[in-house]
């Protein structure tokens, strides 16, 4: 046995030195190297999931097609199958779960308020959490703990955009698989993406219906200039409010100032006819309540109120969510507008918004179709009223010339009708009407020696006669609105030769409403008894108005007019 003092280390060498150190450096590179494999098969395999799951984000178009897409892409990246997503509904405040995989799909997990549970805290804080059993975890809901299996781990992370949470994603592994670190990181970088896609999928369908809702007001508006008819304006604007506000059934109810009554105007989406027949008075029902605080009316379930007396009319409609609002115009409620969906709604204030914006349209429409009528009615009576004093003017010429007691008349109803076949619109033969009435009111200007005389006149006479045109255009020339009917009175003893009165106007100078005129008034005159002579029979009237066409008279209306008289 060696002593201590005798003991000495062996000595390498310079070669076996040398040897050593090379083969610890070589041991040393190739751990080095195979970590920075493993090191670079782990990046690769995050790059492989991003890139995985920001394409498959890139293709869905919405935020709905986004979050189910998202979850299987996260868990497919993590291998496993069971994990859940809930987003943030700023409207009830609550965490709704959105997309679930595997035993989450199974306990169907209510809402929660942000304050509650591990996604509570998770949105809270902002920051993961895991969770070494899910089932045991203290911070897990107690109404499905019980539901939850046994030996499930996992972790809660947040869904961030810039500032704020959206939302949370739960991943969770079979015992006895835990989540690793470079998981971990997986996780939070998908986290990350799916953020900042969610944020910019939200803008963009922001966008687009904020596009969709300016051109849907301008449709509106543009309805409401160009139609008259107020139900086929409501029928746009309500065609509108469905598609826009995602809403199952509109109507419009209309307030009746006389009976105090709200009466159905204009409806769509109802399965049934029983909507038309509701009435209902102001003070009653969901519809009056809104009329009586003049502003909305949310009713989340229609089940659990009392206040709808409507629902014996709406049965079998399967309405869930009410939400109506009264239609005000310059102060004055007009009606009361009313959606209603078949699944529940919780109306976000944008929504609301909106759709106060289309009530005020709806209230616009309805005030502008009732001025539209109420001028209607006011120029109706405006022009009976005109039409009445014309008339009355045209009696009191009869009246003081008895001898030609009904000629006014009679030329008035022959001329309008001669005038339709000849082809003068509705429009033009109000004007051919009142100047036929007036047609002689310049004879008010002729002193009655004259006008009543039995006998011949003298040329003075004639001058003054004749001078009745110029005085009917004198009198009736300031009035305004007979300013179109002038051309009878003033130019219908004018001759298509051009050798008549007032002007000498000859041919088609003379208006047409004028030329057709003359031949009625002179067909009149001659089979009509004067003090000066007996009236003429039809027939001599006949040979009278055909020999003068192209004379006195126009040739085409000659012979409207003769055809007329054959065939009377």
């Amino acid at each position: 046995m060696l002593s201590a003092q005798s003991y000495q280390p062996y000595a390498y060498p310079e070669d076996d030195r040398t040897m050593l150190v090379m083969l610890a450096a070589h041991a040393a590179v190739a751990i080095e190297n195979s970590r920075l494999y493993a090191e670079t098969r782990q990046r690769l395999t995050e790059m492989e999931a991003v890139s995985r799951i920001s394409t498959a984000l890139r293709t869905a178009q919405t935020v709905d097609e986004m979050l189910p897409i998202l979850l299987d892409e996260t868990l497919q990246a993590i291998g496993t199958d069971s994990g859940g997503l809930d987003m943030y509904d700023p409207a009830a405040n609550l965490i709704r779960p959105t997309a679930n995989r595997g035993w989450f799909r199974k306990i169907g997990a209510a809402p929660i308020p942000p304050e509650r549970g591990i996604a509570g805290a998770v949105f809270t804080s902002g920051q993961p959490i895991l969770i070494d059993d899910f089932a045991a975890d203290p911070r897990t809901n107690p109404e499905v703990r019980e539901m939850i299996p046994p030996g499930w781990s996992g972790v809660c992370i947040p869904i961030l955009t810039l500032d704020e949470a959206i939302g949370v994603m739960f991943v969770s592994l079979k015992s006895p698989a835990k989540l690793q670190p470079d998981q971990l990181h997986l996780l939070a970088t998908i986290s990350e993406i799916a953020g900042n896609a969610l944020h910019r999928a939200d803008l963009h369908h922001q966008t687009e219906r904020q596009v969709q809702r300016l051109a849907s007001l301008r449709a509106i508006d543009s309805a409401i200039s160009t139609i008259l008819d107020l139900r086929v304006t409501l029928g746009v604007l309500l065609d509108h409010i469905i598609s826009q506000l995602k809403v199952d059934a509109v109507d419009v109810l209309l307030l009746n100032p006389n009976t105090q009554t709200l009466d159905h105007a204009a409806s769509t989406g109802f399965r049934g006819e029983a909507i038309k027949q509701i009435r209902q008075y102001v003070g009653e029902g969901l519809a009056g309540q809104s009329v009586r605080s003049r502003g909305p009316v949310y009713i989340a379930n229609l089940m659990q109120t009392t206040q709808d007396l409507r629902r014996q009319f709406l049965a079998g409609e399967g309405f869930v969510t009410y939400v109506g609002i009264p239609l005000i115009a310059k102060g004055q409620v007009k009606g009361v507008l009313e959606v209603y969906t078949r699944s529940r709604m919780d109306p976000d204030a944008d929504w609301r918004s909106f759709f106060e914006t289309l009530a005020g349209e709806t209230a616009i429409a309805i005030e502008n179709a009732s001025l539209f009528e109420e001028l209607q009615r006011t120029n109706l009576d405006l022009s009976l009223a005109y039409d009445a004093t014309i008339e009355g003017w045209s009696r009191a010429l009869d009246l003081r010339d008895r001898e030609t007691e009904g000629h006014t008349q009679r030329v008035t109803e022959m001329t309008l009708k001669l005038a339709r076949r000849i082809g003068i619109n509705d429009n033009d033969l109000v004007h051919v009407r009142r100047g036929s009435l007036l047609h002689d009111i310049g004879k008010m200007g002729v002193p009655d020696d004259i006008l009543h005389k039995p006998g011949q006149l003298t040329l003075t006479e004639w001058e003054i006669m004749h001078r009745h045109p110029i005085l009917a255009y004198e009198m009736l020339s300031p009035i305004a609105y007979l300013n179109r009917a002038l051309d009878i009175p003033y130019c219908h003893h004018e001759n298509w030769s051009g050798t008549g009165y007032p002007r000498g106007l000859k041919g088609e100078q003379i208006p047409l409403s004028a030329r057709i005129f003359a031949v009625v008034d002179v067909w009149d005159a001659l089979t009509s008894d004067r003090p000066y002579r007996k009236a003429w029979t039809r027939k001599a009237a006949y040979e009278y108005i055909r020999k003068n066409s192209a004379v006195l008279f126009d040739p085409t209306v000659v012979g409207h007019f003769l055809k007329m008289i054959s065939e009377e």
